[in-house]
């Protein structure tokens, strides 16, 4: 009856198919059988599969009401899986509900292509929140999304078009509940509650989830960005506000993770805490490799002529993470904010963008991680900071020499920006702006002075 009314056209009775199906499926669930894993419920999945053949066939006779209608149902039957811990069934709902994605990607209707990439990422909240921490389950679902972005991100959207909020905005969009670094806070916040609550179950629970979002969330974020960068979309401004919040929520958790380590008074106590160090510590190597590892790979994609504004904000919030590390005394990471801004400053120097400019104003920013390192005596990172620009300014003179053999002095391009700093300090417009507030508010013009100094450019 299904497969008649799609092929006949006939939305209105296959919805109401589509609802009798999802109930009978919930109510399936409850349902022991003799011979079947823990993990997987072989009723509900064979009610899903007389289901979804069907709903593709609609999907690709464009009928957009029935396609929405039915991965809304996938995404009802596979949330009550979760909670049922049948993970094995839950997982081919996500497999379809991506099928559903691509062929609405196809035929570009990023109305439709939404309905089914929020029930992925619903299916990926309820994962993480509650925690079913099951590392299969919440991988797949990051897969799928993964995917469904590279295709959307293939096809170039017109400026101002809300198509792609509209497509990929529920994982990627950081103000719809659902979005990639909101995830990352339910578990923060859950992980918070139960060790509040000492409740060392729940609290090891919220670890895994958060391990198995974290574990490779880089290379997810860097395929992503590869594949705005190719036509330097709008999602570029996403991936780094998301970056951004994962950073902020993560070295919170860091801090908050120092301040609660249990006390070693016996064998569980010491336990505990060891378990909490190495968590801090996988949580910390994780943050370093997604500030360190993406932004250069995603800069490597951008296709030439490079619009430099469409990756703009990545330096002032690379400037920003490596203030809030320095901040949460976590030098690893402002180094690894340094090491972005040299490489990408360095490739600006290579391969100029109209001109050098745009390279020292992106070195620039590698000094105010500087500054605000001598200010706060992080001597270390004050060091890796004066490296980088030496070694920018050797490379920038020998491009200047290079573009003007015979010209009789270059323009001290970097010294000038710097002064720039000085300049936009004693103004209050710095004050609109959370990146540049964080480090102005923390300097005085002889901290940018004394900074300079240590350069002797």
């Amino acid at each position: 009856m299904q497969k008649v009314s799609i092929r006949g056209g006939d939305a209105q009775l296959s919805l109401q198919i589509i609802n009798a199906l999802e109930y009978m499926a919930l109510q399936s669930i409850d349902t022991k059988s003799l011979f079947a894993r823990p993990d997987e419920n072989p009723t509900t999945a064979l009610i899903r599969a007389y289901m979804f053949a069907p709903l593709q066939d609609a999907a690709l006779r464009g009928l957009d009401d029935v396609t929405t209608s039915g991965a809304r149902s996938q995404t009802n039957i596979a949330k009550a899986l979760l909670k049922r811990h049948q993970y094995l069934t839950a997982r081919g709902a996500i497999e379809d509900l991506e099928k559903l994605a691509l062929i609405s990607i196809m035929q570009r209707k990023a109305h439709v292509t939404g309905t089914p990439v929020r029930g992925v990422a619903e299916i990926l909240e309820l994962a993480v929140s509650r925690p079913i921490a099951h590392r299969n389950t919440i991988h797949a679902a990051l897969d799928a999304l993964q995917r469904i972005c590279v295709a959307e991100l293939q096809f170039k959207s017109p400026p101002l078009d809300q198509g792609l909020r509209f497509a990929i905005g529920p994982f990627l969009d950081i103000t719809q509940p659902t979005a990639l670094s909101i995830l990352e806070a339910y578990a923060i916040q859950g992980l918070e509650a139960a060790t509040q609550e000492s409740n060392k179950d729940r609290a090891r629970e919220y670890r895994q989830a958060i391990e198995h979002v974290n574990d490779g969330l880089w290379s997810r974020l860097v395929e992503i960005g590869k594949a705005a960068a190719k036509t330097q979309s709008f999602a570029l401004f996403e991936i780094n506000t998301n970056i951004a919040e994962i950073v902020k929520h993560c070295l919170w958790l860091l801090g908050f993770l120092d301040r609660t380590k249990p006390e070693e008074v016996d064998e569980a106590s010491a336990h505990e805490a060891w378990l909490q160090t190495r968590f801090a510590n996988e949580t910390l190597r994780e943050l370093n490799w997604i500030v360190g590892a993406t932004y250069w790979r995603i800069f490597d994609a951008l296709e030439l002529p490079i619009n430099i504004n469409s990756v703009w904000d990545f330096f002032p919030t690379l400037s920003h993470i490596g203030i809030q590390a320095l901040a949460a005394k976590q030098p690893s990471l402002a180094e690894s904010a340094i090491n972005e801004l040299k490489s990408i400053s360095l490739k600006t120097v290579k391969t100029p963008i109209q001109n050098l400019r745009p390279a020292a104003r992106i070195a620039a920013f590698i000094a105010r991680i500087g500054t605000v390192a001598l200010k706060l005596g992080e001597g270390q990172v004050l060091v890796h900071s004066i490296h980088a620009l030496r070694e920018f300014q050797a490379q920038y003179f020998a491009k200047q020499q290079e573009i003007e053999p015979k010209a009789e002095s270059y323009d001290a391009t970097l010294l000038n920006e710097l002064n720039d700093l000085k300049s936009e300090l004693r103004t209050d417009q710095w004050l609109l702006d959370e990146e540049d507030a964080s480090f102005f508010r923390r300097v005085k013009p002889e901290d940018i002075d004394a900074f300079v100094a240590r350069l002797d450019l």
